[in-house]
């Protein structure tokens, strides 16, 4: 998954937000915990949020997007 260009800007974006939290707080655990967490989440309720980011118009990505950051 880290690899596929389908989710390249997304996995990128990811990856700075995890390192400026690992600036943040001078510690690389925060990051891992965000991560496991995260990896988590996404395969056991992967299919639910996917089906609530994907619209015609992109309103919900844009809305759960900045719900999360």
């Amino acid at each position: 998954m880290h690899f596929s260009f389908e989710g390249l800007i997304t996995n990128f974006f990811a990856g700075l937000m995890l390192a400026f939290l690992t600036v943040v707080c001078r510690s690389v655990f925060p990051a891992m915990i965000l991560h496991f967490s995260n990896n988590l989440l996404d395969l056991y309720a992967g299919d639910f949020f996917e089906g609530l980011t994907k619209t015609e118009t992109g309103t919900y990505f844009i809305i759960f997007s900045l719900a999360l950051i």
